[in-house]
């Protein structure tokens, strides 16, 4: 396949010649019985597509510990269109769809999971809304075969946070299936940044939007991997990432404190020219423990904001790369956070 040069000077990937080329980028992780499936339907896609663009599908094994590797090895065997990238450690979705961008090297590119709740038959319409000028495609969640209970008010109240608190306007149904235009790519490709939420970052960079709604599939085969505990960890990045709210907070309870504080040493003064008794023990007590609520309070703030300045100036990679199977080119290393262990063609 010749390659040939992009134009844009703020990007040196090569593109296939001839018909505009759509990257399927799916993050995976023990999703053996579910990829199969996912290829499938991708390739029924593909065909539908086939008369104008040419669809290539890229998993990224967020190094998974069951048979994964492979099944994405017999699939990349068989078919050229599949492209596989293993990470060396298990470091997050996110991570796996960054790492996904980095290789990526066609016209746009779909992001969806490999868990087969996102449908691929609706990327026909994303790709609509794509020729019609937007760069940015959102799958915005109508309905949710399977979900139901604390897990949607949580994902909701999450949303609504994010909108309400925070620089990004999500979709108040949420969002995790997308398409992104090759410009977008390039653009976040540029951003550094190792606490990050890629959905959010892509709000943040603006370009012109649309949505579809579509209906989340219930999952086929095996469970979430979402635990409770990594989708605490996800809001709490995320909010604190885009928003000085909880700082704002801070201030207020410190400002707070301090003006009670004065008020009661005014009151205590006052008792005291009338020559009244103020009981000690259970009054000073209280004072304390407000206080010193308070205080652990803004330390716990500023010690958030201040762990994510670490992750940031310690400059370790997002991810680590294991092996690659099918993949034309390197990741952009010179501008991408990234170590390249191994990515010979096995």
């Amino acid at each position: 396949m010749t390659y040939v040069q992009q134009q844009d000077p703020t990007s040196q990937r090569g593109r296939p010649a001839g018909r505009p080329c759509i990257w399927a980028i799916c993050p995976a992780y023990n999703e053996a019985e579910n990829i199969p499936v996912m290829y499938e339907s991708l390739q029924k896609v593909a065909e539908e597509l086939a008369d104008r663009y040419d669809l290539r599908f890229l998993f990224v094994d967020d190094c998974s510990t069951d048979a994964t590797p492979q099944v994405l090895d017999e699939l990349c065997a068989r078919d050229p269109r599949v492209m596989s990238l293993r990470l060396a450690r298990n470091s997050g979705s996110y991570a796996a769809i960054t790492a996904g961008f980095a290789h990526f090297e066609g016209d746009c590119a779909v992001v969806l999971a490999a868990d087969g709740q996102d449908p691929p038959e609706v990327i026909p319409d994303l790709v609509t809304a794509w020729e019609r000028g937007a760069k940015v495609v959102w799958a915005v969640r109508g309905e949710r075969e399977g979900h139901a209970g604390l897990n949607l008010l949580a994902s909701r109240a999450f949303y609504w946070i994010m909108n309400h608190f925070t620089s990004c306007r999500m979709p108040p149904e949420g969002a995790d299936f997308l398409l992104v235009d090759s410009q977008v790519v390039d653009a976040l490709n540029l951003m550094p940044e190792r606490s990050h939420s890629v959905f959010a970052m892509i709000i943040w960079l603006g370009f012109p939007q649309s949505s579809i709604t579509y209906t989340k599939r219930r999952r086929v085969h095996g469970r979430s991997k979402w635990s409770l505990a990594m989708k605490a960890k996800l809001a709490l990045d995320s909010f604190i990432g885009y928003s000085y709210f909880p700082m704002r907070v801070a201030s207020a309870l410190g400002i707070a404190s301090a003006t009670l504080g004065l008020v009661y040493a005014l009151v205590v003064f006052v008792h005291g020219l009338v020559g009244r008794s103020v009981p000690g023990w259970s009054s000073l007590m209280v004072v304390l423990l407000v206080t010193a609520g308070v205080q652990m309070l803004i330390l716990g703030v500023l010690g958030e904001y201040l762990w994510r300045v670490l992750e940031e100036v310690r400059h370790r990679p997002r991810y680590v790369i294991e092996s690659t199977r099918n993949l034309p080119t390197r990741p952009r290393t010179d501008l991408l956070p990234t170590v390249l262990v191994d990515s010979s063609e096995t």
